[in-house]
């Protein structure tokens, strides 16, 4: 979980670059950054659904010791 929200910082960081007008950016640049963002942000959503997933998985197995 704590790497998926690092990613997904990363990922907002790297989008700002997009707002970012007076950017000296080539086309091909952005085109990589973008493509570069996205893996990220794809990897940030499938790390937090896992491990919601897993946190959902271990507490519906976890058993309270009476």
């Amino acid at each position: 979980a704590v790497l998926a929200g690092t990613l997904y910082a990363v990922a907002l960081q790297n989008n700002a670059k997009f707002v970012d007008v007076d950017t000296d950016l080539s086309v091909t640049e952005l085109d990589s950054l973008r493509s570069q963002t996205n893996t990220i942000a794809i990897s940030s959503a499938t790390l937090g659904i896992l491990s919601g997933g897993l946190y959902m998985y271990s507490m519906s197995t976890a058993r309270v010791s009476k």
